[in-house]
């Protein structure tokens, strides 16, 4: 009944009159913590220097850090940028960690969530790397940070293995002589409840052929996702493919 209910819902958002296909700005759903007001700077920063979808980020405030690292013996922690080879990364994160700067809420605690990770190469053209959706809040772990001031944060690991993979993982692979590209990880909240499971027809620019559709911007606004962290590395061919 549920899943009925939520298609429904999507029916509604993805009829012709509410596709959307430019990159429009995200709102600022959630009230930081005094405490993390420089730290959200920091990493809006750090994403405009390095051009991460700087248009639809432009008024957004990151609400939170999101903590990726690949490799489960020789932790390969993805930094903002740090460079990544292509053997590091041939599998899946293995642990995905949110860091709110606001206080927890119920409405938090009971949605859903999609994180996605976006290839990029230098000409800025995209590939969908990887989707996974409809992914719980883990409540059987996370826990409440308590501040001086007595306001309260939380952070939280989410679990991969819960959600759906919506397009399996596929690792940096770039072709021979395409120098550096970035991948960036979005954690997203659905804010319509259950994903339905529209794959994509294929991985470049996101399933479109339109010349208007930007990538990951594109995408995540037909579904009205809403950025709740962002992190991303860089990695090339290294001669390997």
């Amino acid at each position: 009944m549920v899943h009925l209910l939520s298609t429904v819902i999507w029916l509604l958002i993805l009829s012709p009159f509410g596709f959307s296909i430019q990159p429009e700005t995200v709102q600022n759903l959630y009230q930081i913590l005094p405490k993390f007001k420089f730290k959200s700077i920091g990493i809006k920063e750090t994403l405009e220097e390095s051009d991460i979808l700087k248009d639809y980020l432009y008024h957004w405030k990151p609400p939170g850090e999101l903590n990726i690292e690949f490799f489960e013996i020789y932790s390969k922690p993805v930094t903002y940028g740090n460079y990544i080879s292509p053997l590091d990364c041939l599998e899946p994160p293995v642990e995905i960690e949110f860091v709110s700067f606001f206080s927890l809420s119920p409405n938090f605690v009971n949605e859903l969530y999609t994180l996605v990770l976006n290839g990029v190469d230098s000409d800025g053209f995209e590939t969908c790397q990887a989707i996974w959706v409809n992914i719980p809040f883990n409540d059987e772990n996370y826990e409440i940070i308590e501040h001086v001031n007595g306001k309260e944060s939380f952070k939280t690991k989410l679990d991969l293995r819960g959600g759906d993979d919506l397009m399996k993982y596929y690792g940096p692979r770039p072709k021979s002589g395409s120098g550096i590209h970035q991948y960036v990880f979005v954690l997203f909240r659905q804010p319509h409840g259950w994903f339905p499971p529209h794959k994509l027809k294929f991985r470049e620019n996101w399933g479109s052929k339109h010349p208007a559709h930007h990538g990951v911007v594109s995408w995540a606004n037909y579904y009205a996702l809403k950025p709740l962290g962002i992190n991303f590395f860089t990695s090339s061919n290294e001669n390997l493919f």
